[in-house]
């Protein structure tokens, strides 16, 4: 019944897993990445789009947090 939900049957995570291991190697963009996926999932049930909020808001930390790495790693060369 709720199969869909972890991606038994496709190669979603086949295709996720090097991300997800990048994602890995630093703790908090890891919980976050952990959280989006669970308020998806959750929200799913009540409202698709409050599912895509929650993508948008987790993506966009994540990405907004690997930024700022960057730019620190540049600045500190």
């Amino acid at each position: 019944m709720y199969k869909h939900l972890f991606f038994l049957d496709s190669k979603t995570l086949d295709r996720l897993a090097p991300y997800i291991l990048v994602l890995a190697s630093d703790t908090i963009a890891f919980n976050v990445f952990v959280l989006t996926f669970v308020s998806a999932v959750v929200f799913n049930f009540l409202n698709s789009m409050l599912a895509l909020m929650a993508i948008f808001i987790g993506a966009g930390y994540v990405v907004g947090f690997w930024l700022l790495i960057l730019n620190e790693n540049q600045r500190a060369n």
